[in-house]
């Protein structure tokens, strides 16, 4: 039987990762401010613009994966809509840099977005 996931549920998950991220990050590098992404900049996959103490910026797109911890297997999004061929996630982001979230256990990976799609 399939899950059915509710929009505002799942809503309320991903903002509760986004925060463990931005905590873990900002303990974690040398970055001065961590803001939200506009409506815009999330339209093109980014969600959050990292301020660098050094005053350089970067684009980050956060993903949460609570499913990987079990099968070994991350999941990486190149087409979004099968019958459209829509690009997913990994193909059509405009973010710099991907901050990937296994759930359990807790392991967090922070890759270039040109390395992921070389």
């Amino acid at each position: 039987m399939t899950k059915q996931y509710g929009f505002f549920e799942q809503l309320a998950i991903g903002e509760a990762y986004e925060r463990r991220l931005d905590d873990h990050f900002r303990q974690a590098l040398d970055i001065a401010a961590i803001m939200p992404a506009t409506r815009m900049q999330q339209g093109a996959g980014i969600d959050r613009i990292w301020h660098m103490q050094d005053g350089r910026l970067a684009t980050v797109e956060y993903k949460a994966d609570d499913r990987a911890g079990r099968t070994g297997n991350a999941f990486v999004e190149t087409i979004s809509v099968d019958t459209t061929q829509k690009p997913g996630w990994a193909v059509s982001s405009a973010a710099m840099l991907l901050a990937y979230m296994v759930t359990q256990p807790e392991t967090i990976y922070l890759i270039a977005m040109g390395r992921l799609r070389a």
